[in-house]
């Protein structure tokens, strides 16, 4: 079943290979191996490229034509279509070769000045065109699974072009005003105030917390005693599981969306404290009752420049664009193709949920199994499963200051 499926697999993503206009099939990249970064050029080169030798990379390489390979490969379109391998459906070119390794990235086409690397990989475009036509042979270009992936594949490859074009234009379309307005609207994302974070411990009475404050302040006292007695005594159920931790928070004057509020009292009485690790040395009482304070770090007020942030800004903008250019491309294209949206019947649908069992098997399971081993006895390339792969990405996180 495993072989069946993968076979099913490798001919999708051939025939999505040639959808798109490419000539070769897509082969594994090399194994890496001593000395092949380095490794001098076969003796012989001419001044002119060796017949088959990619060029210097350049993009998009898997879509280009022969007569584009040949010119960029610095050689004839007769030689660029010289047959490596051929069979019985089956022809493998020196332009399809050329492909292949030029849309490989740069660390491993730098291994294929070996003529050795070079039969390699041939060998694995061979493979997997032995494989397409013997999946052929059998019909599984007709099945169902098949057909699910290949749409799965085609569909992906058509939002990639989409979502390429789009940001393109968004890019080049984003003005230094642009930059200023979205960096002035923004500051939380770029800047940061003055910074305190705090732990505490939250009774009900005066007097418990000047016994709490004792023991913390006394010469002996453990470096982890504030964390079990918060454990222990603290009101605050909240917080007394993590030590007491209240997390950075601003001065009370200051206000952010970024950061927690912390109650104004005991905000003022921490930023009056100095050394990371002190115990106020007095209970701070507010509505709640009263607090044992201890120091546990600050952070300095932070301001940049717009031009210290400007990729960041760029990056926003453009995300925060794309969204909405996104969103209108989808409404255009279902427009064009009368698209009617039924989402009442969605009440009669009853998908088969996990047990308990599964989802606890799932929760173990962090890694997947090996893969099985291919031509030559390297791992089987196998597509992902089925779904987007370059659907829009929300926006950037707030840049750390």
């Amino acid at each position: 079943m495993k072989s069946t499926r993968f076979r099913m697999i490798a001919l999708a993503a051939a025939l999505v290979a040639a959808a798109a206009g490419a000539g070769c099939r897509k082969a594994r990249p090399p194994a890496p191996a001593a000395g092949d970064a380095g490794a001098p050029a076969d003796a012989g080169t001419a001044a002119r490229p060796e017949l088959g030798t990619p060029a210097l990379s350049e993009a998009d390489w898997a879509g280009l034509p022969d007569e584009e390979v040949a010119s960029r490969s610095g050689i004839t379109l007769d030689e660029c279509r010289l047959a490596l391998a051929e069979g019985d459906g089956i022809r493998i070119t020196v332009c399809d070769f050329i492909r292949e390794v030029n849309a490989l990235p740069p660390r491993y086409r730098a291994r294929f000045d070996s003529l050795e690397r070079r039969k390699e990989l041939l060998d694995d475009m061979i493979s997997l065109a032995v494989m397409e036509q013997e999946a052929k042979r059998l019909g599984l270009d007709q099945d169902p699974e098949t057909r699910f992936y290949l749409e799965r594949l085609l569909a992906d490859k058509m939002e990639a072009e989409l979502t390429a074009g789009l940001r393109k234009e968004i890019r080049q379309a984003i003005t230094p005003a642009d930059e200023e307005a979205y960096f002035a609207s923004h500051q939380d994302q770029f800047n940061r105030p003055e910074l305190a974070s705090a732990a505490h411990i939250l009774v009900a009475t005066e007097a418990e917390a000047r016994e709490l404050i004792a023991r913390l302040t006394a010469p002996d006292a453990d470096r982890n005693l504030f964390a079990t007695l918060a454990a222990e005594k603290s009101l605050d159920a909240e917080t007394k599981g993590r030590g007491g931790s209240l997390s950075y928070f601003t001065r009370p004057d200051v206000h952010s969306d970024r950061y927690p509020a912390v109650d104004p009292a005991l905000a003022a009485v921490v930023f009056e404290m100095q050394n990371i690790g002190d115990i106020y040395p007095q209970p701070v009482r507010t509505t709640r009752g009263f607090h044992v304070l201890k120091l546990t770090g600050k952070r300095a007020a932070v301001a940049r420049t717009l031009d210290q942030v400007r990729p960041a800004v760029r990056v926003g903008i453009e995300e925060e664009r794309f969204q909405a250019a996104w969103k209108r491309k989808l409404e255009e294209i279902q427009a064009q193709l009368g698209i009617e949206l039924h989402p009442e019947n969605l009440a009669d649908v009853h998908p088969t949920l996990p047990s308990p069992e599964e989802l606890e098997r799932a929760h173990h399971v962090h890694e997947p199994p090996p893969l099985p081993p291919g031509p030559g006895g390297g791992a089987v390339r196998t597509l992902p499963p089925p779904g987007p792969s370059s659907r829009p990405q929300p926006a950037p996180a707030p840049v750390t200051p």
